[in-house]
């Protein structure tokens, strides 16, 4: 658990933190070690911060404020990280509850420098102040495995 920003999750047997890294203003990263890595896979990691702005409770602005997110980060994938092949599959994008908040799960694809077909899976969690994102790389013919194991955690987070 982190007692400054008050956010917890749970992670399954074997799993652990390999980093864990504040930054920016009030911002974190958690990088996970997952016991299946695949050579090609990032760590699954958690990027969190709390808003200087509180965002309306509402839920149909946050809904919309969780696509516009999900939508800035693909273009930070293709601009900062040069990933130019990287877009987010619409059909494989989706609204869901975590911690009892709304969140949006998404899956993008790209193809990597080495010409392997890529996959991201995101979970955006937001609240009136906190924003939460778990994110990782994956070869595409590993996805659904890879989504189920970190579905696991993504289900235990808790943000205030």
């Amino acid at each position: 658990m982190d007692m400054t920003y008050n956010v917890s999750f749970r992670l399954p047997d074997h799993w652990g933190v390999k980093n864990s890294q504040r930054w920016g203003d009030q911002e974190n990263t958690v990088i996970f070690s997952d016991p299946q890595k695949s050579s090609e896979q990032t760590g699954p990691s958690l990027y969190y911060r709390r808003l200087a702005v509180p965002l309306s409770p509402k839920s149909a602005v946050m809904k919309e404020e969780l696509q516009r997110e999900m939508d800035s980060k693909a273009v930070q994938r293709q601009k900062q990280q040069h990933l130019s092949s990287y877009h987010l599959l619409p059909d494989n994008c989706g609204a869901r509850i975590v911690g009892g908040h709304d969140a949006r799960s998404c899956i993008a694809e790209f193809t990597s420098e080495l010409g392997t077909p890529m996959a991201e899976y995101l979970t955006l969690v937001r609240t009136e102040n906190t924003l939460a994102l778990f994110f990782g790389f994956i070869p595409a013919n590993d996805l659904d495995r890879y989504r189920k194991r970190l579905d696991t955690i993504i289900e235990t987070l808790q943000i205030p």
